[in-house]
C-alpha cells in the first residue's frame, strides 16, 4: 500500500486508539504524516507512559523506538511552523486525514471548517514552544524560581513535584533558555495551581495565558471538581490574569506568606467538562 495518510493525534481522552492506529497504518506500508498537539504530548503521557517531545526530529526517534519494526522512510513528524510540509499545501493533499482521538468539540470544529491550533504544533509565537519539565531543565528553573520569588522552592521540591503522577509540569522555552514554568497536582478531585512564574523580561508577552491554556487543555478533559489556588492580595496583575480564566475569589487566608506575613487570596475555578 502506497497510500499516504495525515494522522492527527489530539489531547481527548483515547491515546491508545491513536498510537494503535499509527502502528497499524505502518504495518499496512501507508506513508503516515504526523501532527500531534501539546494537549496530546500530556495525555500520551498520563495514558501511555509515552513521552512524546515537543521537536519533531525528537517525537520521530521516540516513535521509531517504541515501534522497531516501522520503516523510518514511512513516517514524517511534522511541526506547526513547517510551513513547506506537505500537508500544509494544498497542492499535495494526503489520500486522507484522520483526527484520533477526537472529542466531539473537535468534531464540531472540523464540521464548521474551524480547525483550532490543539492538532498543530506547540508554539507560543515568536520561536518560544511549551515541553514537559523534565529533569534536565530542572537546574534553570529553580534558578528562574530563585530570581523572582522571596520565597522560592528549593530544586528538591522541584524534582519531588516532578515524581509525583497526578502531576502536571509545563515548561515553556525561547533561544534554549527557560522562559515560565507551570506546576499543578491533583489532590483528591481538585487541582491545585502550585506555580506560575515567567521570567520578569518577558512578562506581558502571554507567557502565562499560554502555559495557563495548556494546563487546561488536559484537565477540562477529565472529571473533577475543579481548580484551586493562592495568590498574593497584592499581586494584582495575577488575580487579574486568573480572573480572565474564570476565577473567583472565594475567601482570605491570613498570614499566608511567612516572609512579610502577607494575606493570600484564595480562588476557585469550577470544571467546565469536555472543551476540547
Amino acid at each position: 500500500m502506497n497510500k499516504t495518510m495525515c494522522l492527527a493525534l489530539t489531547g481527548a481522552s483515547g491515546m491508545p486508539y491513536g498510537l494503535r492506529l499509527l502502528e497499524c497504518l505502518l504495518a499496512t506500508g501507508c506513508n503516515v504524516q504526523l501532527l500531534y498537539s501539546q494537549a496530546a504530548q500530556i495525555v500520551a503521557r498520563q495514558e501511555m507512559d509515552l513521552e512524546l517531545p515537543t521537536r519533531p526530529a525528537e517525537a520521530k526517534a521516540a516513535l521509531l523506538t517504541r515501534y522497531p519494526a516501522v520503516d523510518p522512510e514511512k513516517l514524517a513528524v511534522f511541526g506547526r511552523e513547517a510551513w513547506f510540509a506537505p500537508v500544509a499545501s494544498g497542492s499535495n493533499p494526503p489520500d486522507a486525514m484522520v483526527v484520533c482521538p477526537c472529542s466531539m468539540g473537535t468534531l464540531a470544529a472540523i464540521a464548521k471548517f474551524h480547525i483550532h491550533d490543539d492538532v498543530g504544533y506547540i508554539s507560543t509565537g515568536g520561536g518560544a514552544f511549551l515541553e514537559f519539565l523534565e529533569g534536565k531543565t530542572l537546574p534553570a528553573v529553580a534558578a528562574l524560581e530563585a530570581r523572582s520569588y522571596t520565597l522560592p522552592w528549593s530544586l528538591a521540591t522541584f524534582h519531588g513535584q516532578l515524581a509525583r503522577e497526578s502531576g502536571i509540569c509545563l515548561v515553556c522555552e525561547d533561544a534554549a533558555r527557560i522562559v515560565g514554568y507551570l506546576v499543578a497536582d491533583m489532590f483528591v478531585d481538585v487541582w491545585h495551581l502550585m506555580n506560575l512564574c515567567v521570567a520578569e523580561e518577558v512578562r506581558r508577552e502571554h507567557v502565562a495565558s499560554r502555559l495557563l491554556e495548556a494546563y487546561f487543555a488536559v484537565t477540562e478533559r477529565h472529571g473533577h471538581r475543579g481548580h484551586t489556588l493562592e495568590v498574593r492580595v497584592s499581586n494584582a496583575p495575577a488575580i487579574e490574569l486568573y480572573r480572565s480564566f474564570g476565577f473567583v475569589s472565594t475567601g482570605v487566608r491570613p498570614g499566608y506568606y511567612s516572609d512579610d506575613r502577607e494575606d493570600a487570596v484564595i480562588m476557585w475555578k469550577d470544571w467546565e467538562g469536555d472543551s476540547a
